[in-house]
């Protein structure tokens, strides 16, 4: 009787080993991690320039420039010399609004100096591109809106005088102001502005 009960012990332990064991998985199927949702950003970036003729400051006492900053309210700098000035704005508040004005108040004509020409054309140039991103991977760009405007002197189409040309222009203006400036909306529509 030992002998069968020796040799049926494997095929009952083979059966017990079946009947713990079951045909699937208990568990709950856990789901799967989700892909990190995408982050959508809209911005516009500003790129101001102004080119100014070499003899300016000689004729002017300054060149106020008025410009949108990042939250879309108007700041201005008073620039007294140099022959460029650059300066970047990155915005996501919308409508955006991008642009500058500038203001040359020339000075006393007791106060210019003396030569035979001055060279004093001011050009403006204002880029404004407008980005729709997903995380970094650019969805849209609707490439530059560029606005360029010059000053070619005092009456707006030569870049040199003489004294004399010079004297007689300033007798007639006591202030000089240009201007660029537009909108883009949170879709990317372009629209105008007056500053």
């Amino acid at each position: 009787m030992n002998k069968k009960f020796l040799l049926l012990l494997p095929a009952l332990l083979m059966c017990c080993m079946f009947a713990f064991t079951s045909c699937g998985d208990d568990e709950k199927d856990e789901p799967t991690p989700t892909e990190q949702e995408k982050v959508i950003t809209t911005k516009v970036v500003a790129n101001y320039n102004i080119e100014m003729g070499a003899d300016l400051f000689k004729v002017a006492k300054s060149l106020n420039v008025t410009y949108y900053d990042k939250n879309g309210d108007l700041q201005t700098t008073s620039i007294t010399e140099g022959t460029s000035w650059k300066h970047e704005v990155t915005t996501e508040v919308f409508p955006a609004k991008w642009g500058m004005k500038i203001n040359v108040v020339p000075r006393d004509t007791a106060e210019i100096v003396t030569q035979d020409s001055y060279t004093i054309g001011v050009k403006l140039k204002a880029d404004a591109e407008y980005y729709k991103l997903e995380d970094e991977n650019i969805l849209v760009h609707t490439g530059t809106s560029t606005t360029e405007t010059m000053l070619n002197g005092l009456d707006y189409d030569r870049l040199s005088y003489t004294r004399a040309e010079l004297l007689e222009q300033l007798s007639h203006m006591s202030i000089l102001t240009l201007q660029v400036a537009g909108t883009y909306t949170k879709d990317g529509v372009k629209g105008g502005l007056k500053m």
